[in-house]
């Protein structure tokens, strides 16, 4: 709640809508079951793709969490380098504003230990 002076807008907050799992990003419930000598996979579920002014998603990695915390950039079509920011705790919803880009394709990667592992393609319109 908003207890300010202005009492024009006397509460502020966010309304999410989930899926009956809980999940903003449909699936982030699914654990995948990797067969024996197979690595598993790290995952970025992205939604919604493509996006106008929020880009959620979630992280299923089999990696343990980065000490130093976990990386995530936001590429540009021409290689460029949009965004950079970092969580503490992998075991959530990421929500990034992404109404300050322009329309085009992106890619987010997830980077480990200086090294990315994986990247995922979204399109902002």
């Amino acid at each position: 709640m908003d207890w300010g002076s202005d009492a024009t807008y006397p509460q502020q907050g966010w309304l999410l809508k989930l899926d009956w799992h809980g999940c903003l990003v449909p699936g982030c419930h699914l654990t995948d079951a990797t067969t024996e000598g197979q690595a598993p996979e790290v995952k970025l579920a992205i939604y919604p793709n493509p996006t106008t002014d929020y880009l959620n998603f979630y992280v299923a990695s089999p990696l343990p969490p980065p000490k130093e915390g976990a990386l995530f950039r936001i590429i540009g079509s021409d290689g460029r380098l949009v965004k950079e920011f970092e969580a503490a705790n992998l075991d959530a919803t990421f929500i990034v504003p992404v109404w300050d880009l322009a329309d085009g394709v992106y890619w987010l990667q997830y980077v480990h230990g200086k090294q990315v592992v994986h990247s995922e393609k979204f399109v902002k319109q």
